[in-house]
């Protein structure tokens, strides 16, 4: 019970906790007083939408550095994400997950992955996934695997990487005791919020405040389809790009030294740019999920003539069987 006394206005914050996924109606009400004219004004009702989806995400790495683990850290934490992670602890060990089961998620990280780490059948689902699913895929080079330096074993491979085969790029490392490959923002980033790391003005100014690496995966060479979002601030190199496969995404980070962002200001920045790129990655969750589909409106209530967005989703069962790998067309 709040009494506002002879205070104009009073602000109140409750915690309302909804167990059920749906349309769900608030209403705030605060009692009449003597001598009110009316007391229309005395109620407000407000529908929300509670979703029961979260975006899945599945982490694979060969080695759990202190990016990977950070990045797990504060998935495991959030609401939005379900995580399903895998770490390989020996060079010659493989990746367990089935198929059907990286058919099952809407982003997949590879960090520091080898391509051998995955069979014939596990790079086609991930391919699937991607080109044909709506998925996504975000490839983080590491130390010891630079996807498709030595030549991708599987055509796949080769289709997912923003560069051409035989085109790698190699490590640049600093050689001074002080980094200072510093990455910041491409010219068309700036059209993608999920890069902002403060809200308002200010949110791309913020990269030139962040620490330096002493390691970089600059590319030069792109592919059409890839466009850079991240580049090495002096050389103007892509570091991070973003490519277009079919109905989906897959991003490739030539950086491993993230970590270094918390030195003064703890998680805020390091966590805010993978939580949002996770999240750019993923799609939107939907507000009713059924076993093969969902369903969503961007508003609950419109009057006559409005316009309303609605996005559905199909799962088609037939793409979750895969057998022999086979060459998929690209589209």
């Amino acid at each position: 019970k709040i009494t506002f006394n002879d205070q104009p206005t009073v602000q109140v914050e409750f915690p309302v906790k909804l167990d059920t996924a749906g349309p769900a109606n608030i209403s705030l009400s605060v009692a009449p007083v003597l001598g009110e004219a009316a007391t229309d004004n005395n109620r407000v009702s407000r529908v929300v939408k509670v979703m029961e989806d979260r975006v899945r995400v599945a982490m694979v790495t060969s080695f759990a550095t202190w990016d990977f683990q950070y990045l797990h850290n504060a998935l495991s934490r959030s609401s939005w994400a379900k995580v399903d992670d895998h770490v390989l602890n020996r060079p010659t060990q493989t990746l367990s997950m089935t198929p059907e089961q990286i058919l099952s998620q809407q982003v997949v990280v590879l960090n520091d992955v080898a391509d051998d780490a995955l069979g014939a059948t596990q790079w086609e689902a991930v391919y699937k996934l991607v080109s044909e699913r709506g998925g996504s895929v975000i490839i983080v080079a590491g130390q010891v695997n630079v996807p498709g330096k030595a030549g991708a074993r599987s055509p796949f491979v080769s289709d997912l990487l923003p560069y051409l085969p035989g085109k790698a790029p190699a490590w640049r490392v600093w050689p001074g005791q002080e980094a200072q490959f510093r990455l910041t923002t491409s010219t068309e980033a700036r059209q993608v919020e999920a890069l902002r790391l403060v809200d308002g003005p200010e949110g791309w100014r913020a990269w030139e405040q962040l620490p330096g690496f002493f390691r970089v995966l600059s590319m030069s060479d792109l592919k059409p389809n890839a466009r850079p979002l991240l580049v090495e601030r002096d050389s103007g190199q892509a570091v991070l790009t973003e490519s277009r496969l079919g109905k989906g995404r897959v991003f490739f980070f030539g950086a491993e030294e993230t970590w270094r962002w918390r030195a003064k200001v703890g998680e805020r920045d390091q966590d805010r740019f993978w939580t949002q790129l996770i999240r750019y990655a993923g799609e939107e969750p939907y507000a009713q999920v059924g076993a093969t589909r969902s369903l969503d409106a961007d508003r609950l209530f419109i009057q006559p003539g409005e316009p309303l967005r609605v996005r559905a989703r199909v799962l088609d069962l037939s793409l979750i069987h895969i057998s022999e790998p086979t060459r998929l067309r690209r589209i």
